[in-house]
């Protein structure tokens, strides 16, 4: 009996537009299959879940059952949070100024181009 292995890597992505999703089959470079869901999408269909159809209602038998919508709305500002937090803790590298000071070629040195993100940002 013959024997085969398929390769599929799944990714998924976030942008300031929605989730971006892509599969790839085996080595390929380029996705087979990409799907994006907006933000807008993402909302609505959060909202759909728990409301009753066609009615902007969200019917509760204790407020316990409220609080469970706005679960995701916590952990998305958790996220946020974390994301910034995380941007923050990072350098920056002034990539223009190492290019032209390395006449336009990438190499040298790249430590006097770099600083603390709150520093080229302008954070206290």
């Amino acid at each position: 009996m013959a024997e085969a292995t398929l390769k599929l890597d799944l990714y998924a992505d976030l942008d300031d537009t929605g989730i971006n999703l892509s599969m790839f089959f085996g080595d390929d470079c380029d996705p087979s299959l990409e799907k994006s869901i907006t933000w807008p999408e993402i909302v609505s269909q959060h909202i759909e879940t728990y409301t009753i159809p066609s009615k902007e209602t969200l019917p509760y038998e204790s407020l316990e059952e409220l609080d469970e919508p706005f679960v995701l709305v916590r952990t998305l500002r958790a996220v946020a949070d974390n994301i910034e937090d995380r941007l923050m803790a990072l350098n920056a590298l002034d990539r223009a100024a190492w290019l032209e000071a390395n006449d336009g070629q990438y190499g040298g040195p790249t430590e006097p181009f770099i600083k603390p993100m709150k520093e080229v940002l302008n954070i206290d």
